[in-house]
């Protein structure tokens, strides 16, 4: 029961951070990166820190929840 409990924290928290991420940015490109590898996602991540961009790989439930009460919301699918 605490397991659960304790996942439960952890997902609540990663929405709250996918909330603040909508509602502290202009700007949030959504991709479905399906096929790329370890290689290509770690290439990827460094040429968008070159940029001052970052890449964070959530599921799709999460980022919709987290979504809800921005300006991304109705984007978000």
């Amino acid at each position: 029961m605490r397991f659960i409990l304790i996942l439960h924290q952890i997902t609540q928290q990663i929405i709250n951070n996918i909330n603040k991420l909508y509602l502290n940015n202009k700007y949030v490109i959504v991709i479905d990166f399906k096929g790329l590898n370890a290689k290509d996602t770690s290439d990827l991540r460094g040429s968008l820190r070159k940029c001052d961009c970052n890449l964070l790989v959530v599921k799709n439930t999460l980022n919709k929840i987290g979504s809800k009460g921005t300006n991304f919301e109705k984007n978000v699918n």
